[in-house]
């Protein structure tokens, strides 16, 4: 069974999940780096998207503004007491030299952006977050900027694919990470309805009960609907799998007493 048809099996049938805890654990992690794809084809696509398409239309914002900032110590300094905004094409481009990443608040789904403390790309609800020092250490103004910008753009299309990896190889160590402390929660279900079963099995079991809501929750970003309490949702989810798929093991028939013949 290929990993396409343990994913469909997956979506609906807690007994095939069952059934999946006798896999071998190098196709059980092989499902799990698929899950991990899956739940990121959304974020890389937009990303992408605001990146490459917003980048020379930023730059150019920041061309407009060249004396109303200056980035000095990891922080922005603005002249302007009020936040500067340039909309376009469901983008929003800012410069905000009064609020902190933690007090930012960005009604638009897409945005790019410099707040007083790093510099923000907002993609698809997600927003990603960028120190200052890395554009070094000496102070720049907003031309300066500019033209940091216009040196990395030759080297976008390298570093697009290296931090997509990066985040992939950190996804994956969350997710496997999430899915050993569901199989903890899982040897507790077990014990509930007297399942005799491994934690191997029980990882297992776990890994493959995150399918329905990875899917979900991915169909649903790609087509642009904003699920708040994601987080949640895909636990609870996740558990009722968990749960179901535990009780469709077989449990193990007690062997009856043997009767003593009547002398």
């Amino acid at each position: 069974m290929n990993i396409l048809q343990q994913t469909l099996y997956s979506l609906y049938s807690p007994k095939k999940i069952a059934l999946f805890r006798l896999l071998s654990i190098g196709r059980v992690l092989k499902m799990g780096f698929f899950l991990v794809l899956l739940s990121l084809i959304p974020f890389f696509l937009f990303f992408s998207q605001t990146v490459l398409s917003g980048y020379a239309e930023f730059q150019s914002f920041l061309s407009k503004h060249p004396h109303s900032f200056v980035i000095k110590d990891g922080d922005l300094v603005s002249s302007s007491e009020k936040t500067i905004t340039l909309s376009k094409k469901k983008m929003i481009y800012f410069i905000d030299g009064k609020h902190s990443i933690e007090d930012l608040t960005l009604s638009s789904r897409e945005a790019i952006g410099l707040s007083k403390d790093g510099f923000v790309i907002k993609s698809n609800n997600q927003t990603q977050v960028y120190s200052y020092y890395l554009l070094g250490n000496k102070p720049l103004t907003g031309d300066q900027v500019a033209d940091k910008l216009q040196e990395f753009k030759t080297f976008t299309y390298f570093l697009l694919p290296l931090y997509f990896v990066l985040v992939y190889l950190f996804s994956a160590m969350m997710k496997f990470i999430g899915i050993s402390l569901f199989g903890f929660v899982a040897m507790a279900v077990a014990k509930l309805f007297k399942r005799t079963l491994i934690y191997k099995q029980l990882w297992t079991i776990s890994l493959y009960s995150t399918t329905f809501s990875t899917v979900l929750f991915s169909l649903l970003s790609l087509i642009g609907i904003y699920t708040p309490q994601v987080s949640i949702l895909h636990i609870g989810i996740s558990l009722l799998f968990i749960v179901m798929s535990i009780k469709s093991v077989p449990a193990k028939k007690s062997k009856a007493p043997n009767k003593q013949l009547p002398a």
